[in-house]
């Protein structure tokens, strides 16, 4: 059951917005359709596909073309990646118009931007091994793990290197989703499903843990085998959003930040890595029911 004012909160902004921005987290589908029902004529539908390229829903439609226009990533950890830059999939010709407007402003990319998108990409490559993510997420000048939110940025145009690293793009992008869902299916088998039902190539597989204390524990003991959080706060906990929200809490939101763990799920993940995952799971869990009965119970 949604919350009641929740229920009111979406209806006043769908009525009131100019934009409504509904977003497929981890390549889950969100009902596009039921969303545009709530909205005025005039109000944009933008679909953040940031986290489903190449995944379809449960209507056999591509996530991404239910909208006006949608966004996809090809940053790093996405479903297809160049390390940097996305796509803007439009519908609506008035947007296609603003954002070719908008990309004929914009700079062709310099040699060094090719250079340093070169050494970007040679490093993630090698990161992506699961065993190896811990040194990634070890370095705070990549960011991984935060939300950042700022309107001072620039946009650029992908170097011939970016572009280039996409090359066979449709085939690459299937071989990696069909491995993806592979591998979520091993993680339902092995540890339990999150989300009922879903069979999409996630982005990462989500499990919600008892608390955040559980949650820390699994994602420091499975950090080696590419277990992470997602987002540390809910929007209105990001510093720079705060006074938007004139004090109000969002607690289901809140819970997310604190209790959500995600698995890796791309094609480098071995079976080896999702039974150590598997193991870190069920360790984990044993220890804190051990913890709250007050037994010992010995690790495996």
């Amino acid at each position: 059951m949604v919350d009641p004012r929740v229920r009111a909160a979406m209806f006043v902004l769908m009525v009131c917005a100019l934009c409504v921005l509904p977003t497929h987290l981890f390549g889950v589908a969100v009902d596009v359709y039921r969303v545009r029902s709530l909205c005025r004529p005039d109000v944009f539908v933008v679909e953040d596909a940031a986290q489903a390229l190449g995944v379809t829903g449960r209507d056999g439609r591509t996530l991404g073309t239910r909208g006006d226009a949608a966004l996809f990533s090809l940053a790093r950890g996405k479903h297809l990646t160049c390390g940097h830059g996305g796509v803007v999939a439009v519908r609506h010709p008035e947007i296609e118009n603003a954002c070719r407007a908008l990309y004929a402003e914009v700079p062709a990319p310099g040699l060094a931007d090719a250079v340093v998108r070169w050494i970007e990409l040679a490093v993630m490559a090698v990161c992506i091994e699961p065993r190896l993510y811990w040194l990634p997420s070890s370095l705070p000048f990549l960011g991984l793990g935060r939300s950042v939110y700022s309107t001072d940025f620039s946009i650029a145009r992908l170097p011939a290197v970016s572009v280039g690293a996409l090359l066979r793009w449709r085939t690459r992008l299937e071989t990696a989703n069909r491995a993806r869902r592979e591998t979520v299916e091993q993680l339902r088998k092995s540890i339990g499903a999150s989300i009922e039902g879903c069979t999409a190539p996630l982005l990462r597989y989500p499990l919600m843990l008892d608390n955040a204390s559980q949650r820390e524990q699994l994602v420091a003991e499975g950090k080696a085998f590419g277990a992470g959080t997602m987002y540390p706060t809910s929007i209105a906990g990001i510093p720079e959003l705060r006074d938007r929200f004139s004090g109000e809490r969002y607690p289901g939101a809140d819970m997310l930040a604190t209790r959500l763990a995600t698995l890796p799920t791309h094609q480098y993940v071995r079976a080896s890595d999702v039974s150590a995952l598997q193991a870190i799971c069920e360790r984990v869990t044993r220890r804190i029911e051990a913890a709250s009965t007050g037994k010992a119970v010995s690790a495996c």
